[in-house]
């Protein structure tokens, strides 16, 4: 059984502009949620330096706050960043989470929709939806044939 833990937040994170009021964050417990998305640790350091903060600084700044230790296990890549973390870096820093990754990428609202997916399956959920991605793409369907 899966209990929470609700935090806090100034901002809504399903808000692009993350304004509005306080809201409300419900975190999962149990099974730690990895990022498909492993270039986000560089970002995060970048970003961090160019304000000129310490890792203290950034621990500080984060709601529900990231212990600097953890902070230092992402950047260095020791740790995964999940899409919950990579949120709450984001708000920290005042940008947008697709600016924390890889070279700038953009992702729409669909595809990080998809992502928020992957990141609550378990490993064997995982590999049957590559399987069923590699399908499409590998076998003609009634669509492709008739384009």
């Amino acid at each position: 059984m899966s209990s929470t833990v609700t935090y806090p937040l100034t901002r809504n994170l399903a808000e692009p502009n993350y304004s509005g009021g306080a809201h409300i964050l419900v975190m999962p417990r149990g099974r730690p949620r990895q990022s498909p998305m492993p270039q986000i640790n560089n970002r995060i350091r970048q970003e961090r330096e160019s304000k000129g903060w310490s890792l203290a600084r950034l621990s500080k700044e984060t709601r529900p706050r990231i212990p600097a230790q953890t902070i230092q296990r992402h950047e260095t890549g020791i740790a995964q960043v999940d899409l919950l973390q990579l949120e709450i870096y984001a708000i920290a820093l005042g940008i947008k989470p697709e600016e924390l990754m890889h070279d700038g990428m953009r992702i729409s609202a669909d595809a990080r929709e998809l992502l928020a997916l992957y990141d609550r399956m378990t490993p064997r959920e995982r590999e049957q939806l590559v399987k069923v991605a590699q399908a499409l793409f590998i076998e003609p369907t009634p669509l492709r044939k008739a384009s």
